[in-house]
């Protein structure tokens, strides 16, 4: 039951994601992020999951790496939605987060963001078409489960608000990896 509720009220926060995005509602709100400490978020929201299918969670974020101004919140739903798609379509192995922040003048730079997973990959066929809403993969004895597809189709649309790309890289029974590209990130001079 408490599974069903969570993932009825992800659905509806991403159905409501995509409504102001197509109104011209969504908006960010930058503020001083520490992404060491949005990343330290991780290992406790998906603590269980990872347990259950036996995956490690491991986080490679350099440690010189500045406060940076950006939409923590949005970062995080971009971070949640791509963690959790490797974590649910994983049966064992690892997931690797990996970040990456190159100064492009004295103020901005271009945060980069990997994750990637040791899962069950996405066919060729339908790797044109997982950005799209209400798409999943139903392939041999392995079905999508909870969620209705609408993940990372929201993650696009928070990448292109902030101004970023996303790409994927996969091969069937070697895993994902997705990587988001922000430009522009002003960052705190230290």
């Amino acid at each position: 039951l408490k599974l069903a509720a969570q993932v009825l009220h992800q659905t509806v926060n991403h159905l409501l994601d995509t409504a102001k995005y197509h109104l011209g509602k969504m908006q960010l709100c930058l503020q001083q992020t520490d992404l060491r400490q949005l990343g330290r978020e991780l290992p406790a929201v998906f603590e269980t999951s990872l347990q259950e299918k036996n995956l490690r969670l491991t986080l490679e974020l350099p440690a010189d790496l500045p406060l940076l101004y950006l939409d923590a919140a949005k970062l995080r739903q971009v971070l949640l939605n791509l963690v959790g798609n490797a974590v649910k379509f994983s049966k064992d192995g690892s997931i690797i987060v990996r970040g990456g922040f190159r100064v492009t003048d004295q103020t901005h730079g271009v945060l980069v963001l990997r994750v990637t997973d040791a899962g069950r990959g996405i066919s060729p066929e339908y790797q044109k078409k997982v950005f799209e809403p209400f798409v999943q993969e139903r392939r041999g004895d392995f079905a999508a489960g909870d969620g209705v597809g609408l993940g990372l189709s929201v993650t696009v649309k928070i990448i292109k608000l902030m101004k970023g790309r996303i790409r994927l890289d996969s091969k069937i029974n070697q895993g994902c990896s997705f990587t988001v590209t922000l430009p522009g990130i002003a960052f705190e001079n230290k």
